[in-house]
């Protein structure tokens, strides 16, 4: 509980704590040999991480010359179709 006085100073009440400590109260962090072999990979997991930071997001580039020459022309149309299924699709993955 904390008390608020007239200073503005913020006064904390003490905790209770346990009349005896034993060993099994004391949280010990739980170290298995499947716990030791995901420590073991971590180094190997972070390198991979950074080489596909590195490599960025996959991009085709086809596709974008071909958007670009369609919207050049004045041949690229918008299907509100595919866009309302598109965010359909993303909304389905986001709630999930």
């Amino acid at each position: 509980m904390v008390d608020i006085v007239s200073t503005g100073f913020v006064k904390a009440t003490p905790r209770q704590l346990p009349a005896t400590i034993s060993k099994e109260s004391i949280a010990t962090p739980n170290i298995t040999p499947v716990n030791v072999e995901k420590i073991k990979s971590l180094p190997k997991l972070v390198s991979l991480a950074n080489e596909l930071a590195d490599q960025g997001p996959p991009v085709d580039f086809a596709k974008i010359a071909q958007v670009r020459q369609a919207i050049a022309l004045g041949t690229y149309r918008v299907s509100p179709d595919a866009i309302a299924e598109g965010i359909m699709r993303f909304a389905g993955k986001a709630a999930g």
